[in-house]
């Protein structure tokens, strides 16, 4: 299973023992220039090259972008790219994800906000826990899936009027009840008028929800390090 966590430089630096499969999280369009910044002087071979749009792109240059992303990628020994662009509907990072999938086509991953119509792995955001994943990644079927995943919790409140979901910090011990199509814990407070449904997903979900979504398909899972670096300390491997 491909399972990478994205740190940022800082994280690198201070790490004592990296992951074994790792993302680097701080590459982004130049605010001062054409092309990109916060390239690093060097990552462990196998890694994860990711390109954000913290910055929006204005008049930047997407071959010079390319030709950036493939000399680092191909000198450094990289395993893939992702584009983890989420301000969605700009013409100018749309050219730039075209222009790196041109050079380095089959290992670069695009958000689902510009995968449409572009033949390239689709990066998703982690599905609502109260989703199915099978379901969930149905509208993808026919693409290869590189999936995000993190420690959630959620409420689902129901009353006469219907159901409510809210996000919230997930629970720090598990909760009474399992579901194995969620792949989480959940409980259950009722009062006269209404139920609520308190849902989420320990670490060891988390590894079941990854085994399920290797089972459908899912190629590669990224994280963020600050959040699940405990599962690669506790289960490093090999």
């Amino acid at each position: 299973m491909g399972f990478y966590l994205a740190m940022t430089p800082g994280e690198l630096t201070a790490c004592p023992r990296l992951p074994e499969n790792c993302g680097y999280l701080g590459c982004h369009f130049s605010s001062g220039g054409t092309g990109l910044s916060g390239l690093p002087q060097s990552l462990p071979r196998g890694s994860l090259l990711i390109v954000t749009d913290q910055i929006p792109p204005h008049h930047h240059d997407p071959e010079k972008i390319s030709e950036q992303v493939q000399t680092f990628v191909e000198g450094f020994g990289c395993s893939g790219v992702l584009l983890d662009f989420q301000r969605p509907g700009n013409a100018e990072t749309r050219q730039v994800a075209e222009g790196i999938l041109r050079r380095l086509p089959g290992i670069t991953g695009v958000s689902h906000l510009y995968a449409e119509g572009l033949d390239c792995p689709v990066f998703l955001p982690p599905p609502p826990l109260w989703t199915p994943l099978k379901a969930y990644l149905a509208p993808w079927v026919r693409r290869v899936i590189w999936q995000e995943v993190a420690l959630e919790g959620a409420v689902i409140q129901v009353t006469a009027a219907g159901a409510a979901y809210r996000e919230v910090p997930p629970e720090p011990t598990p909760l009474p009840h399992f579901s194995p199509e969620l792949c989480c814990h959940y409980g259950i407070h009722t009062e006269k008028a209404q139920v609520e449904f308190t849902l989420t997903r320990t670490k060891e979900d988390l590894e079941g929800f990854m085994a399920l979504g290797e089972s459908l398909g899912i190629r590669r899972f990224i994280g963020l390090y600050q959040e699940l670096g405990g599962i690669y300390d506790e289960n490093p491997q090999t």
